[in-house]
């Protein structure tokens, strides 16, 4: 919960920026240190959509996959952002030091790339590991759903207070619901081409054959430049109509440059002491019918190949919380879990972290897992970079939220960057011995196509 909370819930409308304000200048007055968390109880809104409506150039938007936590978040209230490759170490004990028991509901949202994008032009914005809290928040989880504003003790001047009851005025309560156009595609550029692609699989499945690594995920970027600015709100909005059980992301650092996704994957979830994560590997197409749904099913539970692949995954997981555990359990066979985008196999696992145990030493063993780079890992890393033709950036990296007592991360899969009119799609594939290059390219093309379908090709 936070601070000051409004007792009664209120409809989203014009008047809440005058309880807002009330409720700064009260803060202010009683609470000369610490961070002030106020809050307004709402009901009746479109997180989303709110979002989508304010004219703030750094923005996000955050659900998770059990739809328990929505956030969106506008505004600066703090933010980190790192340029230059640096240990999780760092990050975490520079967050940790804002968060505490006095403030349960502060979070910071954000991320970690993947790979080093110092020198890359198209993720300069986001860096290599970014981290805010919204100075403005509509958040909803078990509770209820809140208007929030976060006041930073540098920020209780009288000049700055000015500024953020300045900021308020701003915001738009007016509920215009979000807008369903997307613009046209104009042309699309694979990298690599299919050609490209068919070569380099076939390069990878005979060093994987010569015992050099036993798999990579080898991915692919998709460019779509399109007749006019992609607004990257809209498109969230209309992906996720066509998809459930997902991390939900766009992370807007300024005006029309964001990345969004629709990932199924959990990298962890820490509550307290106790972690859950999990192995998810292996990949088939819905079915247009309920036949065709069940059989696509079926092939992929009988399937050799993705069960090597979920196993890889699942041995990394488990020897993982070898090192981060008291104790843990899990279960190597994998189930079946039904998305609207696909069907996957998952293996759950959790444990009970050992007290010397952080955030950054999770996310040390665990990331990245052979579902998004191979094994072995350090071989696998070095064949990415050798054989992608563009940096991944914040595709496979981690994007999430942290809090006091606890921290959330999902993989940053079925992802896309947006920069202006140009929309680049990320998605790859587990690249075995078995594997048949024109079906790893197929199975790309499923996962990227929620997005192409909503886009007028």
């Amino acid at each position: 919960m936070d601070s000051l909370i409004s007792s009664r819930p209120v409809e989203v409308s014009p008047e809440l920026a005058q309880q807002m304000r009330r409720l700064i200048l009260q803060s202010i007055n009683t609470e000369e240190n610490g961070i002030s968390r106020i809050a307004i109880p709402v009901k009746n809104i479109d997180i989303l959509a709110w979002s989508w409506q304010q004219p703030f150039e750094t923005k996000i938007y955050w659900r998770n996959r059990e739809s328990s936590l929505e956030t969106a978040g506008i505004g600066i209230a703090d933010r980190l952002i790192l340029k230059k490759r640096e240990g999780y170490q760092g990050v975490f004990e520079v967050l940790q030091k804002t968060l505490g028991t006095t403030n349960p509901g502060l979070r910071y949202y954000g991320g970690f790339s993947f790979n080093d994008v110092f020198d890359n032009p198209e993720w300069q914005e986001f860096g290599n590991c970014q981290f805010f809290v919204p100075r403005f928040e509509i958040v909803r989880d078990e509770h209820a759903a809140r208007f929030v504003c976060t006041i930073f003790p540098a920020d209780k001047t009288k000049e700055n207070i000015d500024k953020i009851c300045n900021d308020l005025d701003k915001i738009d309560f007016s509920l215009t619901p979000i807008a369903e156009k997307n613009p046209r595609v104009q042309n699309r550029t694979d990298f690599p081409s299919r050609e490209g692609w068919v070569s380099t699989v076939r390069d990878l499945v005979h060093s994987i054959k010569a015992n050099d690594f036993d798999k990579i995920v080898l991915a692919r970027k998709t460019v779509l430049k399109c007749d006019e600015i992609i607004d990257p709100w809209i498109l969230l909005n209309s992906v996720r109509k066509n998809t459930d059980q997902t991390f939900q992301f766009c992370f807007q650092p300024v005006s029309h440059i964001a990345f969004v996704g629709l990932s199924p994957e959990r990298l962890y979830r820490r509550i307290n002491r106790t972690i859950e994560t999990e192995a998810l590997a292996g990949t088939r197409s819905r079915g247009k019918t309920e036949s065709e749904d069940a059989a696509l099913a079926e092939e992929l539970l009988n399937s050799k190949k993705d069960f090597c692949e979920h196993n890889f995954v699942c041995r990394a997981v488990a020897n993982g919380l070898k090192v981060l555990c008291v104790q843990a359990q899990g279960a190597l066979e994998p189930e079946l879990i039904k998305l609207k985008g696909g069907h996957h196999l998952i293996s759950r696992f959790e444990g009970n972290l050992k007290p010397e145990i952080d955030d950054a030493a999770i996310i040390e063993t665990l990331h990245p897992t052979p579902a998004i780079a191979g094994t072995p890992t350090r071989a696998a890393l070095a064949k990415i970079t050798e054989k992608e033709p563009f940096a991944r950036g914040w595709y496979t990296g981690l994007i999430g939220c942290v809090g006091y007592d606890t921290t959330e991360f999902a993989v940053a899969i079925r992802s896309g960057l947006i920069c202006q009119d140009t929309a680049s799609f990320f998605s790859g594939a587990g690249i075995i011995d078995q594997s048949i290059p024109d079906q790893e390219w197929e199975e790309i093309e499923h996962k990227i196509n929620t997005f192409l379908s909503v886009l007028s090709v």
